[in-house]
């Protein structure tokens, strides 16, 4: 249960490093490897994310992937696999969205197609026929967006031909910088749980994902790259001591702009439970609760915690008082 959910406002929760260039962030990779005696500088890459944040289309993310390798990192794709959890609310919640925007498309595709026959059957001013034509682009806007909405994220083989664009282009051939992009991995269930296990086990180095969950339910030690640019790019941790250890592997460019931000709320920091970490999401709202515990959210939490801590330094024992 505690390793297939995301967290409500998860976000707040971060530190963050910010505006690292690509050479910037590869020397963290190379010497966090380097520190742990990894043999491989490895990503391990959440490829559901690439498929919103990239491109739906295969050989884009597999090029994107290839890329990614460029700088001498090894990359390691995980794909979910067709079965989701049947205790995750969201699952069912995002069914249920796909299938009210496909009613909707089938409604705005049927008011197009009215507004196409009175613009090519009815006798009408210059000024009607320009509001039409305007009225009718609006709709296949939406009617498109709908259409977009209702469909499937990934199509049934993606795993497959993902492998396949990769062989294409030789992307898992040791590149001149060293880098290569591992066979692709299809986890029992969802990325998630396999990807926090890589980091656990030093299998690798960081995750890249923009969900909060993986680094909320791996753990302080966990790393994610959030957000899809190879050139301004963020790294984010439940831990401020994990990312300034990151910070001191920087080889910093000229005009250098990464900096560290603070968590606003850094409810996880320092809780080595995996569990209680769990229960904290449940309350805060996740993909098993999506409401959480009603009036209770991160900066709810935090708030405790404030107070709290004020009788312990164990953040563990705070947040055990609070939950009971």
């Amino acid at each position: 249960l505690y390793n297939t959910m995301g967290v409500s406002n998860g976000g707040k929760a971060m530190y963050r490093i910010k505006d690292l260039t690509r050479a910037e962030f590869t020397s963290i990779v190379r010497g966090l490897a380097k520190a742990e005696k990894m043999q491989h500088a490895t990503i391990v890459v959440d490829v559901s994310n690439l498929l919103f944040g990239v491109s739906s289309k295969v050989k884009a993310v597999a090029e994107y992937l290839f890329e990614m390798a460029g700088s001498g990192l090894t990359i390691r794709p995980v794909c979910d696999n067709n079965i989701r959890p049947s205790v995750k609310q969201a699952t069912n919640k995002r069914r249920a969205q796909r299938e009210k925007a496909r009613s909707e498309e089938i409604v705005l595709r049927r008011e197009v197609r009215v507004l196409k026959r009175r613009l090519h059957q009815e006798s009408l001013t210059e000024q009607e026929r320009s509001d039409l034509v305007e009225e009718i682009g609006q709709l296949e806007k939406k009617r498109r967006r709908k259409e977009t909405a209702s469909n499937a994220p990934t199509q049934t083989n993606f795993n497959e031909e993902l492998e396949r664009e990769l062989d294409l282009l030789s992307a898992k051939s040791i590149n001149d910088a060293g880098g290569s992009v591992l066979k692709v991995v299809t986890a029992e269930c969802q990325a998630d749980l396999y990807m926090a296990r890589q980091i656990q086990i030093k299998q690798a180095v960081m995750v890249l994902s923009t969900d909060a969950d993986i680094p909320t339910l791996t753990g302080d030690c966990c790393i994610s790259i959030n957000g899809f640019s190879q050139t301004k790019i963020e790294l984010v941790s439940t831990s401020k001591v994990t990312l300034e250890n990151a910070m001191s592997h920087v080889i910093r460019d000229k005009g250098s702009k990464a900096k560290l931000v603070v968590a606003e709320q850094p409810i996880f920091e320092n809780v080595v439970d995996n569990r209680l970490r769990a229960m904290m999401m449940l309350i805060c709202g996740c993909d098993v609760y999506c409401p959480g515990l009603k009036g209770t959210g991160i900066a709810t939490v935090s708030k405790h915690i404030n107070t709290f801590k004020e009788t312990s330094d164990d953040p563990q024992t705070v947040i055990r008082t609070i939950l009971t």
